[in-house]
């Protein structure tokens, strides 16, 4: 802004019209600024991010849950892998011994089958006046319960490997959940930290004297000065 004109100076008294004393006022003023100048930065260490102080907490608590949730995500991703590896494993055990349940099943069955037919056949040589041994009777028995042991076994063996992938389940969501609480945790820890300018960063790009600008007005023949900047 220019003065207009027709406006006058007042006079520099003391110090303001020596050019070397206010050199020397400038480089006082640089050292006060040095002093006095601090500024809050935000900070989450843990996160490591950081930001200054034209951020709102808001604004930065928002960036803190941007990296956090990055953070999370990957971590629940590496703990995926490691859980469908497992259950993985389990769900290939589970269809095998199904398929054995199935096929042991069918043996079972057939075992007993021959078992009664061969009580049929006994019996009949009874009427019939036979003469049989037992032998072929016990032999049949005992394959059949040997076939239903091993159904019972494979059903145990199923329903343990079942009672895996629940468990295994269970603890997926219970490693998911804690994961995100976590981090969610980590990305409410934020702090204010004071921060100083180094004395290379503080320099003065103007220094000088100004005038303040007055009104001069006439009032009744009688010159009255009033302020322009109030």
């Amino acid at each position: 802004m220019r003065p207009s004109a027709d406006a006058t100076f007042g006079s520099l008294a003391g110090g303001f019209a020596d050019a070397t004393k206010l050199k020397s006022l400038e480089r006082e003023f640089s050292d006060w600024v040095f002093r006095q100048a601090e500024i809050q930065i935000w900070a989450n260490d843990e996160l490591k991010v950081y930001g200054g102080p034209e951020l709102s907490k808001e604004e930065f608590l928002e960036r803190c849950q941007a990296e956090a949730d990055k953070n999370r995500d990957d971590e629940i991703e590496k703990a995926k892998d490691k859980i469908e590896t497992k259950l993985s494993a389990l769900e290939r055990k589970l269809d095998k011994e199904k398929r054995e349940l199935s096929d042991d099943q069918s043996q079972a069955s057939g075992r007993k089958i021959e078992e009664y037919g061969t009580h049929a056949e006994n019996i009949l040589s009874l009427f019939l006046g036979r003469r049989r041994t037992l032998t072929t009777s016990l032999t049949k028995r005992r394959l059949s319960v040997e076939a239903d042991a091993k159904v019972q076994e494979t059903q145990a063996e199923i329903k343990d490997l079942e009672t895996q992938v629940a468990e295994l389940s269970a603890e997926a969501q219970s490693v998911v959940n804690d994961i995100d609480q976590r981090w969610d945790q980590l990305a409410r820890e934020i702090i204010q930290i004071p921060l100083q300018p180094a004395r290379s960063d503080v320099y003065v790009s103007l220094f000088g004297v100004v005038w303040l600008p007055y009104h001069r007005v006439d009032v009744g023949g009688r010159e009255v000065e009033f302020a322009a900047f109030e």
